[in-house]
């Protein structure tokens, strides 16, 4: 390190140790300092910027997710004398971006819900109708009543399901209670 800015010594030298001369193996594990190494050999090499993202362990044991972009700084003579090191905090924008997908996803599942749930209250409705009109033209106390009967109580189990389903999908309370606090 030829030098750097407050935030850098603040994530990795909090007790503000000198951070100009050290490397990056100085104050991370071994395998992120090769990647670290390889990645600025890469600028070197390509004399090309190179950016790229990662999770970086931090001091206090947890990790950060950066973005960083490296690119070569040359002499006049276009040979590669420093590599300048742009890393930008992206920990909180990538949570909020996954917490967004999983918003999309259950919203998604919503409509799905919503649109199974009103083809199948379609369905109980052409039941529930035939039974009506079936159960009309039986007397009420055969064998033939009670098996309508039980093929009602099945379609009025359909249709409790059927209103949770269109609840879930429209994200209301499935059944919503007074409550003595």
């Amino acid at each position: 390190v030829v030098s750097t800015n407050r935030r850098y010594m603040d994530w990795y030298r909090p007790g503000g140790e000198a951070v100009i001369g050290t490397t990056a193996a100085d104050y991370f594990p071994a395998e992120v300092a090769e990647r670290i190494a390889r990645n600025l050999q890469r600028v070197v090499r390509d004399r090309e910027p190179f950016a790229s993202e990662h999770d970086l362990p931090q001091p206090d044991g947890g990790s950060r997710r950066i973005e960083v972009l490296r690119f070569p700084i040359a002499d006049d003579a276009g040979q590669v004398v420093a590599i300048g090191v742009f890393v930008t905090d992206v920990t909180a924008t990538r949570h909020a971006q996954e917490q967004l997908v999983q918003a999309q996803k259950m919203e998604a599942v919503g409509q799905l819900t919503g649109g199974v749930a009103h083809d199948f209250n379609n369905l109980l409705a052409v039941i529930i109708g035939n039974l009506e009109l079936v159960q009309e033209q039986l007397p009420p106390d055969g064998a033939m009543a009670r098996h309508v009967a039980a093929a009602f109580r099945a379609a009025e189990r359909g249709e409790a399901l059927t209103r949770s389903l269109l609840a879930f999908s429209r994200r209301q309370a499935l059944r919503p209670q007074l409550v003595d606090l």
